[in-house]
């Protein structure tokens, strides 16, 4: 899951999307300033997108999002990159 700060999302999980290129992740928490969302697997290299579903206005990040992983088996949390901050 990856943590997007901004301002303005409102609060609740209702007519909101977050997409990272073509797949929608699924937003576990909002408040008007954070968006929690859980990566989709098939995420590729692009910007992420909010989208107010209601109203249709978007936001987009400035620099694509990049899934890595380095392949070692079995997973484990200790693998993953560090967190990446992007100004919304």
């Amino acid at each position: 899951k990856i943590i997007l700060s901004g301002s303005g999302f409102g609060s609740g999980t209702s007519n909101k999307a977050v997409f990272f290129g073509a797949a929608e992740g699924a937003i576990l928490e909002v408040t008007d300033r954070l968006i929690e969302v859980r990566v989709p697997a098939g995420a590729t290299f692009d910007a992420i997108t909010f989208i107010n579903t209601a109203t249709g206005l978007k936001v987009q990040t400035p620099h694509p999002f990049l899934p890595s992983f380095d392949g070692t088996h079995p997973f484990s949390p200790a693998n993953l990159t560090t967190q990446a901050d992007f100004n919304a």
